[in-house]
């Protein structure tokens, strides 16, 4: 193990963004999405269509079990049809869902992972992780200006010939450089691949 995170601590040294953006910085590359990038991104609309990306939000979700603690969500009806007030008024239905917050389809905050005791741009993890959540690189800071780009999306299967990949097959970037180049697309900074 200590090999793997020391191949990984020489990657991060590599690619690291840490004080790119300033010290206080807790949105990481998405400061690549100036205003001309949604720009860029709006001028590419031609048809107005809209299509989701996310997985179905019920039992048969993505998860199998081998991550402990992950498992899908769980839906229960805690009311169906029950009265609300004077007899033959109004009536309600209620249901509650338990779930993990990885048991579907989600944007990570740069608080979700760290290694060596950092969190993202430096921060101690043991400063700003607690039951209560993170007070430093969560989501809310993603959030707070929303996400809005030019999407570009690359069909890998495509590109290997294959009418889709199997669960689990590793994505290279050279995987990746295949599929722009067979697509004929370039990929801006500010974009969401």
């Amino acid at each position: 193990m200590a090999d793997k995170m020391d191949a990984v601590r020489a990657i991060a040294k590599k690619v690291s963004n840490w004080g790119r953006w300033g010290t206080d910085d807790e949105r990481g590359t998405l400061n690549l999405i100036t205003p001309e990038a949604v720009k860029r991104g709006a001028a590419c609309v031609r048809k107005g269509r809209v299509f989701p990306l996310g997985l179905a939000f019920g039992g048969d979700g993505p998860q199998t079990g081998t991550v402990v603690g992950r498992f899908n969500p769980q839906h229960y009806m805690t009311a169906i049809g029950a009265p609300f007030g004077a007899p033959g008024g109004f009536h309600y239905s209620d249901d509650v869902i338990c779930m993990p917050l990885q048991c579907a389809t989600q944007w990570d905050s740069l608080a979700h992972v760290h290694y060596d005791d950092l969190l993202y741009n430096g921060v101690p993890a043991k400063e700003a992780l607690s039951t209560a959540g993170t007070s430093h690189n969560g989501i809310d800071r993603l959030a707070e200006t929303g996400i809005s780009s030019r999407g570009v999306l690359l069909d890998l299967a495509r590109a290997k010939g294959l009418s889709r990949l199997a669960p689990g097959t590793p994505v290279s970037p050279a995987d990746l450089d295949a599929a722009v180049a067979k697509q004929k697309v370039t990929i801006h900074a500010g974009d969401v691949l």
